[in-house]
C-alpha cells in the first residue's frame, strides 16, 4: 500500500515544472523496491529524454534493468554513464558479462581506469569465454601488478594452463593457495591433473 501511495505521489511530483532528475531517481527507487521495475524504467527513460544524459539517472536505470532480469540493457545504461564517470566502466563490463555479451564486456573492460580491477576482471572474462591462451597471456601483467599472490588469480591461471594441457604450469600456480574456497577448487584441479597423468580424461 505504501508503494502504491508513493507511486501516485511520485507521478504528481513529476508533473510539476520544478521536478528534476533527483526526483525521478527517488520515485523510481521507491517503485523498484516495490517490485515495479517496468514503471521505474518508464519514469527513468522519460526523465532521460527530458534531462539529457545524467549519471544518476543512467545508474538508476541500470539498477532497475538488473532487477528486471535485463543485464544487457543495464550494460548499455552503464556504458552511457561511463562516458560521464569512467569509474563505471567496470560495472558496465560486469553487466555485459552477466548478459553473456563478452565482446561488449571486453570492450568496456579496456576503459576501466583502475589497473588492478581491470586486470582481475579481464582474466575472468577470458576464462568465461574459454579463451585459455589469452588468459595465460595476462600472467606477466598480473604478476607486475602484484596479483600473482591472489589465490583467486592463481587458481584462474592454473585452470587456464590445465585447459591448455600445460600441467607443470598449472601445478606451479596451484602452490601456496590457502583461501578456503580457492583451496577446495585447487584440490579438485589437482585430482584432475593426477587423473590425466594416469591416462584418464585430459583437456
Amino acid at each position: 500500500g505504501l508503494y502504491r501511495e508513493a507511486r501516485a505521489s511520485g507521478e504528481d511530483l513529476l508533473r510539476r515544472d520544478d521536478a528534476d532528475a533527483d526526483d525521478a531517481v527517488a520515485i523510481s527507487e521507491a517503485l523498484r523496491r516495490g517490485g515495479d521495475t517496468t514503471e521505474a524504467l518508464t519514469i527513468l527513460e522519460a526523465a532521460l529524454l527530458e534531462e539529457g544524459e545524467d549519471r544518476d539517472l543512467l545508474v538508476q536505470a541500470a539498477r532497475a534493468s538488473l532487477d528486471a532480469g535485463l543485464p544487457r540493457a543495464a550494460g548499455r545504461f552503464l556504458e552511457r554513464a561511463a562516458t560521464l564517470d569512467p569509474a563505471l566502466a567496470l560495472e558496465a563490463a560486469e553487466a555485459y558479462r552477466r548478459g553473456n555479451d563478452l565482446d561488449a564486456a571486453l570492450r568496456l573492460n579496456a576503459d576501466v581506469p583502475e589497473p588492478l580491477a581491470k586486470a582481475r576482471q579481464r582474466l575472468g572474462l577470458f576464462i568465461d569465454a574459454g579463451a585459455w591462451d589469452r588468459a595465460v597471456s595476462l600472467e606477466g601483467r598480473l604478476e607486475r601488478l602484484g596479483l600473482g599472490r591472489d589465490d583467486g588469480i592463481r587458481y584462474g591461471l592454473a585452470y587456464s594452463y590445465f585447459r591448455l594441457g600445460d600441467m607443470p604450469a598449472a601445478e606451479r600456480w596451484l602452490g601456496d593457495i590457502s583461501d578456503p574456497a580457492a583451496f577446495r577448487r585447487a584440490t579438485d584441479l589437482r585430482r584432475a591433473i593426477a587423473a590425466c597423468a594416469e591416462g584418464g580424461s585430459c583437456p
